[in-house]
């Protein structure tokens, strides 16, 4: 199933997004609040299931939301002309932008979030520097970030970071992701 994600611009609230799916007579199925995280889920649209998720994200100090379900991408558009979203465009340029540490820190996971559910070449570009970043916390964001896309591409930088880096902080988060994605490693070794 694709998954649909939007980073919300500041300005946009849980009430902006709690309007949307109260005006489509969606339901609450799961709401869970600490100080790190919210998450909650509507779902609705019995013709047309759909899943909507609001997560704020407290460590990294932002929202998203995330559809899922058969007609997804209808909403998504709708959303998007109702809710004020940061696009991925945008995302973009404050990578290529970013002069700090702190900065990449903080626009990697959000262009991992918000990468579409295929390949786009300037999303990759900007992770796989993160990847080589001198400095580790920039590495591990970077892993990370590759996580929140699920796009099995990363696999051969990945066995790259886990065989080489010298950080076992990288080596291990590395072999996380791929063991999450479901990486054969052998097949990676063959082909080299």
């Amino acid at each position: 199933m694709k998954l649909y994600r939007r980073i919300l611009q500041r300005s946009a609230t849980l009430n902006d997004v709690r309007n949307f799916a109260e005006l489509r007579a969606w339901t609450i199925v799961e709401c869970d609040e600490t100080e790190e995280l919210t998450w909650i889920t509507w779902r609705g649209d019995n013709e047309a299931p759909v899943s909507l998720n609001y997560v704020r994200d407290g460590l990294r100090g932002f929202c998203y939301v995330i559809f899922s379900g058969e007609h997804a991408v209808r909403y998504v558009e709708q959303f998007e002309a109702a809710v004020m979203c940061v696009s991925l465009a945008a995302l973009l340029d404050a990578w290529r932008s970013a002069c700090t540490v702190e900065h990449y820190i903080l626009v990697l996971p959000m262009l991992g979030i918000a990468a579409p559910p295929s390949w786009v070449d300037d999303v990759y570009s900007a992770i796989q520097q993160g990847f080589v970043h001198a400095d580790i916390r920039v590495r591990l964001v970077a892993i990370w970030s590759a996580g929140a896309t699920a796009w099995p591409e990363w696999a051969p930088s990945l066995l790259i970071l886990k065989e080489g880096d010298p950080s076992p902080d990288v080596r291990e988060a590395a072999s996380g992701l791929l063991n999450a994605l479901g990486v054969q490693e052998s097949s990676y070794r063959d082909n080299s």
